[in-house]
């Protein structure tokens, strides 16, 4: 129950990562601040659109009719999360649906020298003569930081509604293939794949481990438990840096770096495995001549000391990589020049040091001093009051 309340936080912000390169480094980095000074002053996502290239089978029959057909789909991507969309029709982006050209508009006459300036032509027109009336561009202008979630979600939906306008046998854009990049693009290919991997790594680790427990052991149940002490582990550790760093960095905090839960799963799996295997191997090999309590007992006292200074060796080693971290914050009561107090920190590195060091920690003095041992004798002693019963 002690480790419940975070096991459970942690699998609720599993999917909580952040693939944001800029936040990979600490807000003393010069480019980050750079990165929040340009959007303190020009608060636009300008500089990260979506680009959307739309090719038809067969051309369209006249420029007009292009034209017609590209505005048309420019209003109809003016979806939830989207700033601007600029195409051949609106180079700038500054009309979306319902905002009127008024005759003394500076911004219509604007977009009326631009929409036959040849730089316009050159952007959203193909220089391909065979190409020239079958292929759109539109510069999709999110409302959300380009490495968001919420940014992905636009380019799902603007991806779903486009593969209707091009399956919509009476849409001029029919059967039209619809290719996409950019910023958001590229991360959020990145994160699903990264998850599904994730996810795959995941469940074969686990089921392959308990395969080979229950090679060993020969004990389905016992095989079980001792998979289910791991993961239990490795989610609590996942709740608890989840929440340290989310209340050190504050409302600014997005998540975890992506590659924390994915690395903190494989080396915790398999340090975890290796103590449970040492551990419990050792008590079926004590009971056999001392009994179920004194062999428990004896396989402790035998093995407690190395695996706790294997555990301790670990997390010293883990706990290093926050080093960098921990002297920058400490930069302040040290002696001038000792620091640089500007010098940028890694923060995904930062985050899978204490997420690995204290996972070991935690599996080290919790998980195999404690559970795993009191699972043994309690199983065991049920197992043997259960069997007059069989009888």
């Amino acid at each position: 129950s002690l480790l419940a309340v975070p096991a459970v936080y942690g699998f609720a912000h599993l999917g909580h990562v952040t693939y944001d390169l800029a936040e990979e480094l600490s807000e003393s980095a010069a480019s980050r601040r750079g990165a929040k000074l340009v959007s303190t002053f020009f608060p636009t996502q300008d500089g990260s659109p979506i680009t959307i290239l739309l090719t038809r089978p067969l051309p369209f029959g006249s420029e007009e009719e292009f034209r017609r057909a590209c505005e048309e789909l420019s209003i109809s991507l003016y979806t939830q999360g989207v700033d601007s969309v600029r195409s051949l029709t609106d180079p700038l982006g500054d009309y979306p649906p319902g905002k009127r050209m008024g005759l003394f508009d500076k911004d219509a006459w604007r977009r009326r020298l631009l929409l036959g300036h040849r730089i316009t032509k050159e952007r959203y027109v193909s220089a391909v003569n065979a190409l020239d009336l079958r292929v759109a561009r539109f510069d999709i202008v999110l409302n959300d930081n380009p490495f968001s979630i919420d940014a992905s979600a636009t380019l799902k939906n603007l991806r779903h509604q486009l593969a209707s306008e091009s399956a919509r046998v009476e849409s001029p854009w029919h059967n039209a293939s619809v290719t996409t990049s950019g910023t958001t693009v590229g991360i959020t290919d990145l994160r699903e794949i990264t998850q599904a991997d994730q996810r795959r790594i995941q469940i074969l680790v686990t089921l392959g481990v308990w395969l080979v427990l229950l090679i060993l052991l020969r004990q389905f149940v016992l095989s079980s438990y001792l998979i289910f002490t791991v993961l239990l582990s490795y989610f609590a550790t996942l709740g608890v840096t989840f929440w340290v760093f989310s209340t050190t960095y504050g409302a600014d905090y997005s998540g975890l770096d992506w590659k924390v839960p994915l690395f903190l799963f494989v080396i915790l799996v398999a340090v975890g495995q290796d103590y449970n295997v040492y551990l419990v191997t050792r008590i079926i090999e004590e009971r056999r001549t001392a009994g179920l309590i004194d062999g428990v007992r004896r396989a402790l006292f035998l093995t407690g000391g190395i695996i706790t200074s294997c555990g301790f060796v670990m997390a010293g080693t883990f706990i290093a990589m926050t080093s960098p971290a921990v002297f920058h914050w400490l930069a302040p009561f040290l002696p001038t020049g000792w620091i640089d107090s500007q010098a940028p920190v890694l923060r995904g590195i930062t985050e899978l040091g204490f997420a690995l060091a204290f996972g070991v920690l935690l599996d080290t003095l919790l998980v195999r001093s404690i559970l795993v041992p009191s699972f043994v004798v309690l199983w065991h002693a049920r197992v043997k009051k259960a069997k007059p019963h069989q009888v």
